[in-house]
């Protein structure tokens, strides 16, 4: 664990110019309209990374609602705080693994382009205790599975076992967890899934 955040470490500072252009945010935009966030919502930003969820969320959650950028890296969660568009946004360092929330804190918790990198079964786990009755877990990329596993593979080091299963195998792992998948798609440019605590 302790590579992985280094290796996040290093790449904060350059993490936006050298991974995310228009497509993305095109992609993004798109992606966030579909998550079924509501006005007034308590959402978790879980592996927000430097935050490029995080305006869409906070928009999504408006005035009445709240947002916490939550990720275990120091230097990915310090370039987070300096967007401006993050103002009004929470930050807190944790791994999904041990969130430091409390129980049912939260009515939406969202992973974007984060999930490959937890311990799915511990965080799953997590995610489920900090959720409201009937909350929402999403996990969401701007890939495809395949696509997301290549480039980890790619990239090596700390990130290159770091694997996205394909959405329809995520059925078993969630409903195990305590969740009812909502939906499950996974093609090139998009990876979503939509599941609730039960």
């Amino acid at each position: 664990m302790r590579g992985k955040m280094e290796f996040f470490d290093r790449q904060a500072e350059r993490w936006d110019a050298m991974r995310h252009g228009a497509a993305e945010q095109g992609r993004l935009d798109g992606l966030v309209g579909r998550f079924g966030l509501r006005a007034g919502d308590t959402v978790l930003d879980l592996g927000c990374g430097t935050g490029r969820a995080t305006p869409l969320l906070l928009r999504a959650a408006g005035a009445g609602g709240r947002v916490v950028c939550a990720d275990f890296s120091a230097g990915m969660l310090r370039e987070a705080s300096r967007k401006r568009g993050l103002r009004g946004a929470g930050f807190v360092q944790a791994r999904a693994e041990e969130i430091p929330c409390a129980d049912g804190s939260f009515d939406a918790v969202v992973c974007y382009c984060a999930f490959p990198h937890f311990e799915a079964g511990r965080a799953l786990g997590e995610i489920r205790r900090i959720l409201r009755a009937g909350g929402r877990l999403v996990i969401a990329h701007p890939l495809g599975s395949a696509e997301i596993n290549e480039i980890h593979k790619r990239a090596g080091g700390a990130v290159s076992k770091d694997v996205m299963a394909p959405a329809p195998a995520m059925g078993t792992p969630l409903r195990a967890a305590g969740f009812r998948p909502l939906r499950l798609v996974d093609r090139p440019g998009t990876y979503l899934v939509i599941a609730l605590k039960e």
